[in-house]
């Protein structure tokens, strides 16, 4: 066991540097520079000869160490090895939990996560953890060296992923599917269901989506709305491959994964900038991918007509690389440099150049169409499609967007109706309070009770229930773009959740059901000030008595349980 002055100087051996890592494997990569690799060589400049007199077990550190160096091209069983040797070492060089956390720390750079020290600590001695941490980071780390290499994307590499990655994302759909046709689900009172019964198919994932589509679109074009397309790349720099290299390009080292998590990053600025001045946006994005990878984003946006200008010099802020107004004038597109050119109407022609813009914006002509289809063609391409039978660019498109955990889309400037639609719609029967019994009725379309939420007419035909998303989305709080003020907005339906602990002792919510809740203005005395003395009137017919202010509160109507059983998954077939 280490002692603390021990500790302290191995740990300082051990301290990772950001490095260029080069080499040259089976896949013919010569000294290719690689981005960051983080956790996976750490030991390479520790000789385990050197803490002889401190460990207790020196095959097992130098086992560790092979193990560690072989990971660049580790496949699962090296990796599953690997993860099932760190607790072990864990366990040896570090004598107490602040010590484990700080050298999982320099040693893979790895913030462990956790509520407490006692759950991170559990985690760091649970080869499962790392054996999920170190697959996907080894994954990541080949792919990241094939993207820098130019296998993937440009004129001559694979299209969106490489084939090696294509090939693992195929594996593991049929091993999943093979996995859910062979399990069920078994309720606390016995009820056993297939579990390929209750997966939301393809279908019926797109058509939610875009009942909901519908409704903002609706919704938008009452208000007087205007709607745009917008689309927002990133710099050349963050390209591993372009397909069109300018003369002074140089790739920046990040990955897709890095490239989606700015993109979202630069469209919370461009809102929270917006929303400071009163400004809000309601819509919808798509993303999708560069043939090398690199993540771009469609925004179906809609907002108010009047605050066009400064929608587009808060996206021309924050995508800097020159903003396109398709169709400004007849039969020409325009262009803008700077913020301060879109508020000036500086602009200026531009000819049939197609690169060059980071921003491109289409305002909606309503004579034409809403433009909902548009961007919904990318949400089919990700939703609809089944991955295994697709063709090989969706193929190559999904497993790109698996590996780096990017999402294909997500609404914004609406509340969060979708989850809640679902809870209301598998509540077989009508709830007593009014007001929720409203809201359930407009979530499954009707007000006939059962399971399948079915329509009875006079001749006993019987038809399935639609629900009607524009009135529910105008019940949870409308659209944000609506909206005159910030906090205005008031979401009447919120989770019911019952409380539990997790697998490391931390606490966990589980939804049992929903919350009806409502608001209410009262008028409550003012806060004291810093020496304690309640403030008063200072003039008028209440001078000298003390001073009330208006508070808004919100508290619960009614709570319905939507989940009577717990349910469990029995697997019959290997996970």
């Amino acid at each position: 066991m280490l002692t603390n002055t021990a500790f302290s100087r191995i740990a300082f051996e051990l301290t990772i540097r950001q490095n260029v890592f080069s080499r040259s494997d089976a896949t013919s990569f010569i000294s290719v520079p690689a981005a960051r690799f983080n956790p996976l060589d750490a030991l390479a400049r520790f000789n385990p000869l050197d803490a002889v007199v401190v460990c207790d077990d020196i095959k097992l550190l130098q086992r560790f160490q092979s193990a560690m160096a072989a990971l660049p091209t580790a496949g699962y069983a090296e990796v599953k090895e690997f993860a099932e040797l760190t607790p072990k070492i864990l366990k040896m060089l570090a004598g107490d939990a602040p010590a484990v956390l700080l050298l999982v720390r320099d040693l893979f750079e790895v913030s462990l996560p956790g509520d407490s020290q006692e759950s991170k600590v559990m985690r760091a001695f649970n080869p499962t953890f790392w054996r999920r941490h170190f697959w996907l980071v080894v994954r990541r780390f080949q792919e990241h060296l094939r993207l820098t290499a130019g296998a993937v994307g440009g004129l001559n590499g694979n299209a969106y992923a490489s084939a090696e990655i294509v090939q693992f994302r195929q594996t593991q759909l049929k091993l999943s599917a093979e996995w859910a046709a062979k399990s069920e689900i078994v309720s606390s009172t016995g009820v056993r269901v297939p579990l390929s019964k209750i997966l939301k198919t393809a279908s019926q994932r797109i058509a939610k989506v875009y009942a909901f589509v519908s409704a903002i679109d609706r919704a938008s074009v009452e208000a007087g709305l205007e709607v745009s397309l917008i689309t927002t790349t990133l710099p050349g720099d963050w390209h591993a491959n372009p397909g069109h290299k300018s003369k002074n390009w140089q790739y920046n080292g990040k990955t897709p994964a890095e490239g989606a998590k700015e993109l979202t990053r630069l469209f919370q600025n461009v809102r929270r900038d917006l929303a400071n001045d009163g400004i809000y946006l309601s819509g919808l994005w798509a993303g999708e991918l560069h043939k090398d990878g690199t993540p771009h984003r469609h925004y179906w946006t809609c907002y108010k007509p009047e605050h066009r200008a400064a929608v587009l010099a808060a996206f021309l802020k924050y995508f800097p690389g020159r903003l396109k107004l398709r169709g400004a004038t007849v039969g020409a597109d325009i262009g803008f440099n700077t913020p301060a050119d879109v508020f000036s109407g500086n602009s200026y022609y531009i000819g049939k150049s197609k690169r060059g813009f980071q921003v491109d914006v289409s305002v909606i002509d309503r004579s034409r169409g809403s433009g909902a289809s548009y961007v919904f063609k990318y949400l089919e391409k990700a939703m609809v499609a089944d991955a295994l039978t697709a063709d090989a660019s969706f193929k190559a498109i999904d497993a790109s967007r698996a590996l780096w955990s990017m999402r294909s889309h997500d609404f914004f400037g609406v509340s969060k109706c979708l989850s809640k639609w679902d809870e209301l719609r598998r509540l077989s029967k009508k709830p007593a309070d009014p007001r929720m019994a409203e809201f359930w009725a407009v979530a499954r379309g009707g007000t006939d009770e059962g399971r399948a939420p079915v329509m009875t007419a006079d001749d006993g035909t019987v038809t399935p229930q639609c629900g009607d998303a524009y009135t529910f989305l105008q019940m949870m709080g409308g659209l944000a773009a609506m909206r005159a003020e910030k906090g205005a907005a008031f979401v009447p339906l919120a989770f019911d959740f019952v409380k539990g602990v997790n697998q490391y002792q931390e606490p966990t919510k589980s939804v049992v059901g929903l919350v009806l809740n409502a608001r209410a203005t009262v008028l409550v005395l003012a806060a004291p000030d810093s020496d304690g003395v309640l403030p008063t009137y200072a003039r008028g017919a209440r001078a000298g008595s003390l001073k009330y202010v208006s508070k808004t509160t919100v508290y619960p109507v009614s709570t319905i349980v939507t989940r009577f059983d717990s349910w469990s998954i029995q697997a019959m077939a290997p996970r």
